[in-house]
This record gives C-alpha cells, sequence and structure tokens, in this order.
C-alpha cells in the first residue's frame, strides 16, 4: 500500500485485535474517506429516485437494473440488509405481480432474486455462474431456450405497458 489508502489503512490492518475482518470492510472504510458527506447524500438521493425501467433504462432486463442498483446502493452506502425491500418496492407493479407467488420463497434475501417465476439466481439459466447445465442436453438446452424466451417477453410487456 502506499499514499494516502496506505495512511487511512495502515492502522487497522496492522492491528492484532482491530484489524478489517473482511476486503468489504476495507473498501467502506476507504469509501467513507473519499465521499464527502454532500457526495453520499446525492448519491442516496440518485438511489431513491431509482427505478427499473425509467426514462432511458426503458429496455433494461431485471439482471442489468439489478447490477444498476447494486451499484447506487453501494455507492449511496444503502445497508445491504435493506437491499431485498427496497429492490421489491422499485420493481414495476406489473413485474411484482409476475413474481408475487415466489416472493416468499426469497426470504427476504436480495442475493436470491432472479426476476423470473420459479427461478432463483442460483439456479437460474440466464445467470452466467451457473455450470451445470450442459448445453449439449437437448432438455437443458429447451430449458435455457424457455428461460431466454420468458425474459424477452418479460422485458417487451414491461416496455409495452409503460
Amino acid at each position: 500500500m502506499t499514499g494516502l489508502a496506505k495512511t487511512y489503512l495502515e492502522h487497522q490492518y496492522l492491528s492484532a485485535t482491530h484489524g478489517f475482518r473482511s476486503a468489504e470492510e476495507m473498501m467502506h472504510l476507504l469509501g467513507s474517506y473519499y465521499l464527502t458527506g454532500n457526495e453520499t447524500e446525492q448519491a442516496r438521493n440518485l438511489f431513491d429516485d431509482l427505478q427499473i425501467g425509467e426514462k432511458g433504462h426503458a429496455s433494461e432486463t431485471f439482471p442489468e437494473f439489478k447490477a444498476r442498483f447494486q451499484s447506487a446502493a453501494i455507492t449511496g452506502q444503502v445497508s445491504e440488509s435493506e437491499w431485498f425491500q427496497y429492490m421489491w418496492n422499485k420493481l414495476t407493479p406489473q413485474f411484482r405481480s409476475r413474481v408475487a407467488i415466489i416472493k416468499n420463497q426469497w426470504n427476504g434475501d436480495y442475493q436470491t432474486m432472479c426476476g423470473k417465476p420459479g427461478h432463483f439466481q442460483d439456479k437460474c439459466p440466464l445467470n452466467a455462474t451457473v455450470k451445470e447445465i450442459d448445453r449439449n442436453d437437448p432438455e437443458a438446452e429447451e430449458q435455457w431456450e424457455e428461460a431466454v424466451e420468458l425474459q424477452s417477453d418479460a422485458s417487451i410487456e414491461e416496455n409495452d405497458e409503460a
């Protein structure tokens, strides 16, 4: 480490009793030095105004919105424990009604929100981190195409209704 970052982090980094528990904790401390109160407030206001499918983002998919949401939440210093409810409130009523039947299965966990009925992020065929789908298996290929079609249909429906 060098420069100001070293100055800000070194005492806690080297502490035997009050060291960082994670890289996230370290980044949070750095962020507190580099974001002024005014910048944090502005970022939080932008987060508060964020909505799926808003002007300039009319054709975005749920994963695209989720990435935008997460970036804004981090910059606006929104507690991660609140992300699930904020995300739910930022979805369109049409989108919420489509996934309402599985909302309780998400157990209030932001990380499991996938955006398609019957899917969870860790099992969703549209999630690039899913490695167990055998693309050579005709049944798996059919599931993949169906999921892509559902995602495309959902985006089109939401745009038509907007």
